[in-house]
This record gives structure tokens, sequence and C-alpha cells, in this order.
């Protein structure tokens, strides 16, 4: 490895990190949007979705009962929606 000048090895660059969301952006989110995970769109060719398992479905509904929240019933039958309520609630 090289030496610079002063007897230092040379600095390596800096990889940059990524930009957080502005406040604002995340302030502008209303109560009722932020609590109701979108509806899914169907599947093609008729296939179903993947049930959330019953822990996930435990673990929201003691979210929702703990927070006073309303849970949809997708989160009840729509592992992608329930894990995006997990993902909105439990922080």
């Amino acid at each position: 490895a090289a030496v610079g000048a002063e007897g230092e090895a040379p600095k390596t660059p800096r990889r940059s990190r990524k930009a957080k969301a502005a406040p604002e952006v995340l302030d502008s989110i209303t109560p009722a949007a932020a609590a109701a995970p979108p509806t899914p769109a169907p599947l093609p060719n008729g296939a179903r979705r993947k049930a959330p398992t019953d822990k996930m479905v435990a673990f929201a509904r003691s979210l929702a009962d703990r927070k006073g929240v309303e849970l949809p019933d997708a989160v009840l039958q729509d592992f992608d929606s329930c894990r995006q309520f997990l993902d909105r609630h439990a922080r």
C-alpha cells in the first residue's frame, strides 16, 4: 500500500448515505389513510393471495386493540395487507 507524504495511508472515498424522507411528506399523510392499507388488486387468472399466518393476525389484532385502530378485513385475509399493517403500526 502506498503511504502518503505525511506517513499516513491514503484515504479511500466514502460511500454516500441515502437521504431520509422529508418530515413534511410524512406529516401530510392523513391518519385515516395511514390506518387502512390499500385494497389489493386482484391477481390474474383467478389466483388466490396467500393468507397471513395465525401469529401475524394475532399480533395485528393486539396492535389494533392497544392503539385503538380499526382492523380492516383485508388485514385478516391477505398476507401483504397484514404485513403492511404490521409494518405501519408496530413502530
